[in-house]
């Protein structure tokens, strides 16, 4: 359970650096996604999608009422803000230093998932170069503002 939390975690913090646009504080997971495992696994993702379909019903369960509730875990952890607290304007806001020094290896997998978003068409050579320039916050923060805002 553990691993498919931090999948999740690292995906949605990376969409909400990339969007500009905050996670929610809970929401309900819609049923019908539970029960097509086509579209489970496409909203999940094939690597949670693997993990999530091998767990017991208890810790499935278990599993789907954190997901409701992740985007509050997951905005404090990079130091954001949550959709219903936001403008609806702005770029919510952001703190990727924070993310780096508190959760090191959430901000490094995030970086590798931005990275391998932003530049799918480049060979894995470049891609292992970008992460490496990224995993300093200074420069991923420079590359969010340029881009992202």
């Amino acid at each position: 359970m553990d691993q498919f939390k931090h999948h999740i975690l690292v995906k949605s913090i990376a969409e909400s650096l990339m969007s500009g646009r905050p996670l929610s504080n809970h929401w309900g997971f819609p049923d019908f996604l539970l029960n097509n495992s086509q579209m489970l696994e496409k909203f999940f993702g094939s690597e949670a999608y693997d993990m999530y379909v091998i767990l017991t019903l208890e810790d499935k369960n278990q599993l789907i009422s954190w997901y409701e509730t992740h985007g509050v875990v997951a905005t404090e952890m990079f130091g954001g803000e949550l959709y219903e607290d936001w403008d609806g304007q702005s770029i919510c806001k952001r703190d990727v230093k924070l993310l780096a020094d508190s959760h090191p290896v959430i901000y490094r997998d995030v970086v590798s998932n931005i990275v391998a978003k932003a530049s799918a068409d480049h060979s894995e050579t470049i891609i292992d170069e970008l992460i490496k320039l990224y995993i300093d916050p200074d420069n991923l923060e420079s590359l969010l503002k340029e881009n992202v805002g």
